[in-house]
């Protein structure tokens, strides 16, 4: 037969027929040519589907079963006609092909095209493998020959896969722009294409992540949901996230975190936990509003205070100087002011503040021993034991606070013997108060922090100035309008180097200048326990001599064994210590004068 389409003659369509007898077990036939997919093979009469033997190389057709001796193999091929440039009406039928031959394919690429597997079905092959359908009931399936239910339900558009890469989604966007990909979810109550506004509480969309349980994929292990939270208008959408777990040994997730329409952070059954505000604060409490223990990072700009709440109020804060303050003084340390509290620095000093009870409680609890360990540069220097109810003070020297006349600061020998005179000492503060501070508050209302509180500062009385005056003082790099306060202080007198032989003013010997920065040049003065004792040039001294002043700051054997008013200490040991330029030299003693 044959014969042309189109407004062009074009190359004639034609078939040829090759008519082969079998041999015994025969299953190779050699043809005149022929156009793979485009040809018949009818064997004893009967039409064989193209499953049963196989025609590829243009020659060849080879049977999938040998025949028998004296059967008949008719081969018919076909050369195919074009259609150009046609308008058709009505249906244009295909046979239904395979994903190896497709019945819609490409000259030159056979095995890639459209096929028709079952009834209202489309399929798509490539390389002459089936790559996606179209399914019976519309869903689109890629790498999966039927549909994989979730639950009871088979999805719209399914992709499964064996590996990371046949069951990945991947959205890129290639732009010169701070957007990327975008992922969109959108509801409505209305019929598809139309409007009607959501409501409270319904959802804007999930994600389910399912697992097999041995059986099937009916129960999910997690999920995300986003829902209106609140009521929505136009331009209006308030909406909140939900994050959903499933505990072991249960089939479906309990909500565990929320954020909701005002940033508020929830765990568990809803109980909000947090507040992400404006002021740059962070609140952890145990329910919306109530007043719980709560974790508040932040409280305004320039507040990087972390602060710990219990039953409504502030406990404990660490400040932004990495400071850890306990109680009421919440914005300083307890040795700065009368409020009671704890501070511990961040360089390891420890100050606390209390109205009423001690301090400090120090507890063995089983046998004698140390109790308080006291170390310099890692090395115990001292300590304070307990043998039953004895309690004693090891290496232990007391000392006074005192000051020259002047409050200079000359050089002293360490063990210089030391008289009292007839002036005390006075001692100055600076009294100011600190203002009070303020907070953002879980509902974004700026309320107070901690309340104002009144600080004294420890100064050295400016010139022409007295009790009672206002001066400016720097506290923290913040200057304060401060009144003059004077200590109350009935003990401490000022001295001075003993200039007086045998004088009974003896006060004890110079131990050191006290270190602190207030400008007020105070010195220890070693009293009673043990401490060298600076001797003079010329004097040579034995154990178990009792000593006084020689008049000069130093000391000499006392002219006899009775301990006197001017008695200053025994000699421990005649072993020097030190030698200084003035040929004086230390021993240890135990003095008396304390």
């Amino acid at each position: 037969m044959a014969g042309y389409l189109g407004s062009v003659p074009v190359p004639q369509a034609t078939q040829h027929r090759e008519s082969f007898t079998c041999t015994e077990g025969q299953t190779s036939f050699a043809t005149a040519g022929y156009t793979p997919q485009f040809l018949d093979v009818y064997l004893n009469g009967s039409h064989l589907s193209p499953a049963d033997f196989t025609a590829t190389n243009g020659s060849d057709v080879v049977l999938g079963v040998a025949a028998s001796a004296d059967d008949v193999c008719d081969i018919i091929s076909y050369t195919p006609f074009e259609v150009a440039d046609q308008t058709f009406t009505g249906v244009i039928s295909f046979a239904d092909g395979s994903a190896s031959a497709p019945s819609i394919t490409n000259t030159g690429d056979i095995n890639t095209g459209i096929f028709f597997p079952a009834a209202d079905t489309i399929g798509f092959a490539e390389g002459g493998e089936e790559a996606a359908r179209f399914d019976s009931s519309g869903r689109f399936l890629l790498g999966h020959t039927s549909a994989v239910p979730i639950s009871t339900n088979n999805m719209a558009l399914q992709t499964v896969g064996t590996g990371f890469t046949t069951s990945g989604v991947l959205q890129s966007r290639f732009e010169a722009s701070a957007s990327g990909p975008s992922l969109l979810f959108a509801h409505s109550r209305g019929s598809v294409g139309a409007h009607a506004i959501l409501e409270d509480g319904d959802e804007f969309g999930k994600i389910r992540f399912y697992g097999s349980d041995g059986n099937d994929f009916v129960n999910f292990g997690a999920h995300i949901v986003a829902a209106v939270d609140g009521t929505p208008g136009n331009n209006d959408m308030p909406g909140r996230i939900v994050f959903g777990t499933t505990a072991d040994g249960a089939a479906s997730p309990t909500e565990r975190l929320r954020i909701d329409s005002a940033g508020n952070i929830g765990i568990s059954n809803g109980s909000y936990i947090g507040t992400l505000s404006s002021a740059h604060a962070i609140t952890v409490q145990g329910g919306a509003g109530a007043p719980g223990g709560s974790i508040r990072y932040g409280g305004g700009t320039g507040d990087n205070d972390l602060r710990f709440s219990t039953d409504g109020s502030e406990r404990l804060r660490i400040n932004g100087s990495g400071n850890l303050l306990f109680g009421d003084n919440l914005n300083t340390s307890a040795a700065t002011n009368d409020v009671a509290g704890v501070t511990v620095g961040k360089t390891g000093n420890i100050q606390a503040s209390v109205s009423g009870n001690p301090c400090l409680f120090v507890n063995r609890k089983t046998n004698d021993g140390t109790i308080v360990s006291i170390r310099q540069a890692g090395s115990e220097e001292g300590t304070i034991s307990v043998s039953g109810s004895t309690v004693s003070y090891n290496a232990f020297s007391g000392s006074h606070w005192s000051r020259l006349t002047d409050n200079s600061k000359p050089t002293i020998l360490k063990g210089t013997l030391i008289e009292t005179i007839d002036e005390m000492c006075d001692w100055y503060q600076a009294q100011f108060t600190i203002p009070a501070t303020t907070k953002v508050n879980e509902d974004g209302d700026t309320v107070e922090d901690v309340a104002a509180y009144t600080v004294k500062e420890p100064i050295a009385l400016p010139n022409g100035a007295s009790v009672g005056d206002t001066i400016s003082h720097i506290s923290n790099d913040v200057t304060y309008s401060a009144t003059i306060v004077k200590e109350n202080d009935n003990k401490h007198t000022k001295c001075k180097i003993s200039d007086t032989a045998d004088s009974l003013r003896v006060y004890g010997v110079f131990a050191a200048w006290d270190g602190d920065d207030d400008t007020v040049n105070d010195m220890y003065v070693t009293a009673v326990g043990t401490h060298v004792v600076r001797i003079h040039g010329g004097q040579t001294v034995s154990a178990g001599d009792l000593l006084v002043s020689n008049g000069d700051g130093t000391a000499k054997v006392q002219d006899d064994d009775i301990i006197r008013s001017k008695t200053l200490g025994k000699v421990l040991t005649n072993i020097k210590q030190e030698t200084y330029a003035d040929n004086s030299y230390t021993v240890p003693c135990a003095l008396y004068c304390g």
